[in-house]
């Protein structure tokens, strides 16, 4: 299905995070406008380019406006290596609403990945 807005897009991740077998797991957003924000803080990992934070768009006057906390990808490593335990206490130890932002998609790949990507 064509999927045009911020809820359309939360839908489909809700329905991906609501299939069989993906209970419990880790789940990582990777999106670069404001109509992925909503889809991007339902994950456990919401993951935005560095590219797409540009000061003169939309998504980033938005994540001003409503005070998300943008954090290296870096900081989101732990919550990957741990898997579901560490996705269990970010709402404790992390601010409420926070993304993560990627130099590239090199660093995604190896965050999510491994060095073997």
């Amino acid at each position: 299905s064509h999927m045009t807005g911020a809820v359309d897009k939360l839908r489909a991740f809700r329905r991906l995070r609501e299939e069989k077998g993906r209970e419990g797991r880790l789940s990582v957003f990777i999106g670069d406008s404001v109509t992925d924000l909503l889809a991007l803080l339902e994950a456990d990992i919401g993951i935005v380019l560095k590219d797409a934070l540009n000061k003169n768009n939309t998504l980033d006057k938005v994540i001003s406006l409503y005070g998300i906390d943008v954090q290296p990808l870096v900081r989101a490593a732990m919550i990957a290596q741990c898997g579901q335990e560490a996705a269990t206490v970010t709402p404790v130890s992390m601010p409420p609403m926070t993304i993560y932002a990627a130099d590239g998609w090199d660093e995604i790949g190896v965050m999510l990945f491994g060095n073997e990507f």
